[in-house]
């Protein structure tokens, strides 16, 4: 069974959760992205902040790709996992949650 969707409503896609996911079982794999210097980056990427000057992204958007579609928060319910390119979970998410 997926776990997660991608989905459009309210007018913009994201992530969702399509069942419970304890805290810590969620992983989303970002090793395949590229890193890109802070100085190349443009409003063409779909990227996450790594560090001060660098990113991890793409520039193409694939509709199958998750992390194309993960959002910013403030109060995000993910975070790379001990300095790896690995998304983790880090409380319970609840079905029809946006994943960030």
């Amino acid at each position: 069974m997926r776990r997660l969707s991608i989905s459009d409503e309210g007018g913009y896609r994201r992530v969702v959760a399509l069942e419970p996911i304890p805290k810590g079982s969620l992983t989303i794999d970002m090793r395949g992205g590229e890193t890109i210097a802070l100085e190349e980056m443009d409003d063409s990427y779909y990227a996450f902040q790594i560090d001060e000057a660098l990113f991890l992204g793409t520039k193409e958007a694939d509709e199958q790709d998750l992390t194309c579609f993960l959002n910013h928060s403030c109060h995000p319910n993910l975070s790379f996992h001990e300095g790896e390119a690995i998304l983790i979970n880090h409380h319970d998410i609840a079905p029809g949650e946006e994943l960030t």
